[in-house]
């Protein structure tokens, strides 16, 4: 699969608007990577998240829970994330699938948050390009590129405003679920805060990571992308990618993501029926299937396009 990955032609890449208003979700501020990097500080007993947590000593800060305002929230969720992917092989999650694309290609863990959430984290070990190549397809949100990449889990994507060349807003609206009746559920849609940031030199800012780069998102409220009665607006708690070169020429890419499903799946009685009957789970496990063969299309195309 041939995807231009360059955004420098872009269409979006000229959409800018001043000062664009948004907040982070209340979700999207204590989400499960956050909980996971609190675990790795010490904070809790024992993480549940992996079997052996490593001994807290690259945080330079008190804590991830006392940032106080939306920038602050925003560089611990990229903590949280940056420290779950390089965690990959440790993650004690009770789910576990590869794309159905390639028997050698990406795999995925997963497991149901309490909330009901799914959280899922997915990895293709080496991909044959440079890591500021793969970085440079990821942050290329037109729909003719995300679309032929992440078919299974999107149909639509628009980027409304740019905060910054590093930051936009993004609304994104979800396929159709797949499994069981919330296959006739309404289409779901988020509106998401997305970061593009470079890891490298940052190791003393608290990162646990030396190099790579990283694609965060988050869910927020706006006035730019209100609230549709066509859709349920879903709980995109972080969706995130690390990008970690391996060689010059090659890289990994882990993709991080917890969302709710939200509308009557919300409701306590619901939940209790998904439990029981299991389909949380099964729905849990699809959409880790469909984030691991996004990630091998990714890959395909980013070794189609890479430089000789």
């Amino acid at each position: 699969m041939k995807v231009n990955y360059s955004v420098s032609s872009a269409s979006h890449a000229s959409k800018r608007q001043a000062k664009p208003d948004y907040e982070l979700s209340e979700s999207a501020r204590r989400n499960s990577v956050m909980s996971h990097f609190a675990d790795y500080q010490g904070k809790s007993e024992k993480s549940p998240y992996i079997k052996d947590a490593a001994n807290p000593v690259l945080l330079k800060r008190d804590s991830i829970l006392k940032a106080t305002s939306d920038v602050d929230h925003q560089k611990e969720i990229r903590k949280g994330l940056a420290f779950t992917a390089q965690q990959y092989d440790k993650l004690d999650l009770p789910g576990k699938v590869s794309s159905k694309q390639a028997s050698n290609g990406p795999h995925a863990k997963y497991k149901i948050s309490d909330d009901g959430s799914m959280l899922i984290v997915s990895k293709c070990r080496e991909v044959a390009c440079t890591a500021l190549e793969a970085t440079a397809m990821l942050w290329d949100h037109r729909e003719e590129t995300a679309l032929k990449i992440w078919k299974d889990l999107i149909d639509h994507v628009d980027v409304v405003a740019e905060v910054s060349p590093l930051q936009r807003i993004m609304y994104l609206r979800y396929a159709q679920p797949k499994v069981g009746c919330s296959g006739k559920t309404s289409a779901r849609d988020t509106a998401i805060i997305a970061s593009k940031f470079d890891v490298s030199n940052s190791f003393a800012d608290g990162l646990p990571i030396k190099d790579g780069q990283i694609i965060s998102c988050s869910a927020i409220t706006t006035s730019l992308i209100p609230v549709s009665s066509q859709y349920v607006r879903s709980d995109t708690k972080v969706l995130g990618f690390l990008v970690t070169p391996l060689t010059k020429n090659s890289c990994s890419i882990t993709l991080v993501a917890e969302f709710g499903m939200q509308g009557a799946f919300k409701s306590p009685i619901t939940q209790v029926f998904l439990r029981c009957t299991g389909m949380n789970k099964l729905a849990a496990q699809v959409c880790a299937e469909d984030c691991a063969s996004g990630l091998q299309r990714l890959k395909e195309a980013l070794e189609a396009s890479a430089g000789p």
